[in-house]
């Protein structure tokens, strides 16, 4: 068999995250790397069930995205685990189910540092140590 791809996948714990880590399962071929910030449990569920019924390999790492410290330091350990990454999945996204007009300044920065910030930290954190040196990524 060819060597596996390897995916990384952010806010993979559950919801439309699990959903995606779940077709990459179905498709074969790929190591698939799911990131959490708090959902330990349900990530370690889903690396179970995925482990189990489709024989996939598959790793879970704890990384708040907002912060590039930790970003940085999970692709390296993905990197050092799975020698590559391939494709990345920018799915970990936050929101505050109020009504706008009762969204504080801290809520709209936590959003901002989540699905923004957080975005072009795994973007470029990986792009920088592995993709573009080798020419590859999805």
């Amino acid at each position: 068999m060819d060597k596996l791809k390897t995916v990384i996948i952010t806010g993979a714990a559950k919801g439309i995250g699990a959903a995606i880590a779940k077709e990459f399962a179905i498709i074969g071929g790929y190591n698939i790397c799911i990131n959490y910030n708090n959902s330990k449990k349900e990530a370690e569920k889903l690396k179970e069930y995925l482990s189990s019924n489709y024989n996939s390999n598959v790793t879970i790492y704890k990384a708040d995205i907002s912060n590039r410290d930790q970003v940085d330091k999970m692709i390296d350990n993905i990197i050092s685990d799975y020698k590559s990454i391939d494709t990345v999945v920018n799915n970990a996204g936050i929101c505050e189910y109020k009504l706008f007009t009762d969204i504080t300044n801290t809520d709209m920065q936590n959003m901002i540092n989540t699905n923004i910030i957080g975005t072009f930290n795994v973007t470029q954190s990986a792009l920088k140590k592995y993709m573009i040196n080798k020419k590859d990524g999805v």
